[in-house]
Order: structure tokens, then C-alpha cells, then sequence
């Protein structure tokens, strides 16, 4: 994408783009996104401290990637990316355990397919507008219930 630490990313993974394994891609539009990257990756790793559920780990999941993700601000509202069912999750700020989730991937198969198929799945079903328009109400059910 682009940011502040892209030449300091650029040097430290120098060693794994040099061996083919590691690429750092510029800003591209969605359909690029579809058509070039997601069917190439396996993993979509996720450092923030909190947002909202960015479109990133969902689009991701679209296309059988499973999303790494940090335990940000946010992660639990929609209820999408759950540890060890959609999505692995590490603390906020721990690169190691982000390392080692993603080599947890890489080691058992049957863990990849399994979150694989199921955020692609719940992605599915999320989508749909009866299920939309049912979180809607609730949301605003909830919005009405509470103080003004």
C-alpha cells in the first residue's frame, strides 16, 4: 500500500524478497487487489491497535486468506474474526507471536483449510441482506435501549 516506514520495511525484508517470498505491492484498485494478489497469498497480517473491521482482513477472507490478526480495538464488534475459527489472533504490539501464528499455519495444513473454508464461509452468510438488514435493527434496537 504506502506509508511512513516503507523504505525501513523495504530494508528488513530485503533477505525474503531477494529469496522470492516477500513482496511489497503499491496502492492498486480493488479489482487488481482480486484479480493479482489474493490468489497468491495465503495469510493477511493485521498490526493495528484499533479500527473499526477494516475491509482488508474481509476481502482477504473473500478469497480463502486467512487473516493474522492483532488483538486490536475493534476486532470483536462484528464477531468475524474469531481466534482458531476465521482468523489467528496475537496481542497488540507482538511481532513473535505474529511470526509464530503464521508459521502455525504453514505446519499444519489442516489448520490453514479449516480457517480457510471458514471465513469464506462466514463471509457468505454475513453478506446476505436479510442478515444485514436483521444486524441493522438490532444495532438499532440497541442504540434505542441505551441513554441518550
Amino acid at each position: 500500500g504506502g506509508g511512513q516506514h516503507d523504505e525501513e520495511l523495504a530494508l528488513k525484508a530485503r533477505p525474503w524478497a531477494e529469496r522470492g517470498v516477500f513482496e511489497i505491492q503499491p496502492a492498486m484498485p480493488q479489482d487488481a487487489l482480486y484479480e493479482t494478489v489474493y490468489p497468491r497469498i495465503d495469510v493477511c497480517l493485521l498490526f493495528s491497535e484499533s479500527e473499526g473491521l477494516g475491509n482488508v482482513p474481509l476481502e482477504a477472507m473473500m478469497h480463502g486468506v486467512v487473516p493474522v490478526v492483532s488483538d486490536f480495538t475493534g476486532r470483536r464488534t462484528a464477531g468475524l474474526l474469531r481466534p482458531d475459527e476465521t482468523a489467528l489472533v496475537f496481542p497488540v504490539g507482538d511481532v513473535d507471536a505474529a511470526a509464530d501464528a503464521v508459521a502455525r499455519l504453514a505446519r499444519d495444513a489442516d489448520l490453514f483449510r479449516s480457517l480457510s473454508m471458514l471465513g469464506r464461509r462466514e463471509l457468505e452468510g454475513w453478506h446476505r441482506v436479510a442478515d444485514m438488514a436483521e444486524g441493522w435493527a438490532l444495532a438499532l434496537d440497541q442504540a434505542l435501549d441505551g441513554p441518550p
